[in-house]
């Protein structure tokens, strides 16, 4: 059986950048370090996510003009390279354009029936462990905590020693087209990626895909989750999936017991379901200015305080790419409690002011940041 390896990072490296004075290479339009990609045979390219601009791969840094420059924090493109070197087969990265080996279109039929029928995915953002229906059997799988001692290996040493035969690669956490059940070793490489997000639903989106994943695979299987950090909590907490841990449970369980603790973090510190939050944002070609509108913004909503009873008003703050397509972004966010009785003068005063400044207002946004 093959082995199916799990990396959500695009291109062959993320960070470019100079050894000698630490320069990182950063579109011109935007605060986001540019991914290492290779666009044809002969030819490697700096590639911006956020506004897919194309640089050519430098030869020298232009800050200090030294030559010494490398790429690092590889990507899938750069873990199928380095699989392929270590199993002398080429593997086949699922969603692609290239055509299917003939080894892998046998085992992309006879879908675990049974499995599929009983499982679905609970809805986006909402904590509600009664809208689950995994299957309740215990897990026969294995699940293998191993350590990567650098954060620049794409492999931990134990798991260089593991690669042979048929290997399959995707960026997709959970993607419903695999049949996961035909892989007798899952692996999520770089496993600290799952949680590296500032966003207050990365927790509970890993583990609603590993849910959705450990439901599906061959009882026989063993997953590993190679990280640098194996005593994070979040890792310890899947060793209890292990039929030889003295707390084995079921996934179901596994994935209710996190909805029970996350609900109550949520309601501590004002979260969804329990609040309901407003994500304002400024974006303008003049930093300052786009930083003045949110101060401005909030200036007139304390000074209408009175008529927003229990609104809870933040300073404004940075997006997580300051300049985004030659635009700068600043964010300011506002809480209320759910089931607001003053939601109508609420919508009314921040419509207004989005017209009035042009800003852009999302409700209960993924991102925060």
């Amino acid at each position: 059986m093959p082995t199916l390896y799990i990396h959500p990072r695009k291109g062959l490296f993320q960070l470019t950048r100079c050894k000698d004075c630490g320069h990182n290479f950063q579109c011109q339009n935007c605060d986001a370090n540019l991914v290492t990609y290779r666009t044809s045979t002969y030819k490697i390219e700096l590639i911006c996510h956020q506004c897919q601009s194309f640089y050519s791969y430098p030869n020298k840094c232009s800050i200090c003009a030294s030559q010494n420059i490398s790429s690092m924090f590889a990507g899938i493109d750069e873990l199928i390279n380095t699989l392929d070197s270590l199993s002398g087969q080429k593997s086949f990265q699922f969603g692609s354009k290239n055509a299917a080996p003939d080894w892998f279109k046998k085992i992309s039929t006879g879908l675990v029936d049974k499995i599929e029928a009983e499982t679905k995915m609970a809805p986006e953002g909402v904590m509600d462990e009664e809208s689950l229906t995994f299957s309740d059997q215990q897990t026969g799988f294995k699940i293998q905590i191993t350590q990567n001692k650098s954060k620049l290996n794409i492999l931990s040493d134990v798991l260089e020693n593991l690669v042979q035969g048929e290997n399959v690669v995707t960026t997709r956490v959970f993607d419903p087209q695999l049949n996961y059940f035909k892989f007798n070793k899952i692996v999520f490489v770089q496993a600290d990626n799952l949680l590296a997000s500032p966003d207050y639903l990365v927790q509970e989106d890993t583990h609603k895909q590993l849910a959705e994943v450990l439901a599906r695979v061959n009882p026989e299987s063993t997953i590993y989750f190679d990280t640098v950090s194996p005593e994070n909590a979040f890792f310890n907490t899947l060793l209890t999936l292990n039929s030889i841990h003295p707390e084995n449970q079921s996934v179901s369980n596994w994935y209710k017991s996190f909805l029970l603790k996350e609900s109550g973090l949520r309601e501590k510190f004002k979260f969804p379901p329990f609040y309901n939050l407003l994500l304002i944002t400024s974006q303008e070609k003049d930093k300052q200015k786009s930083l003045s509108i949110l101060h401005d913004i909030k200036n007139y909503l304390l000074t209408i305080k009175a008529e927003l009873p229990e609104i809870e008003i933040g300073s404004p703050y940075p997006a997580r790419f300051l300049k985004r397509k030659n635009m700068f972004s600043y964010h300011i966010l506002l809480r209320y409690p759910k089931g607001y009785s003053r939601f109508s003068v609420l919508r009314q005063t921040v419509g207004s002011l989005a017209l009035q400044k042009h800003l852009q207002i999302r409700l209960n946004p993924k991102h925060l940041f």
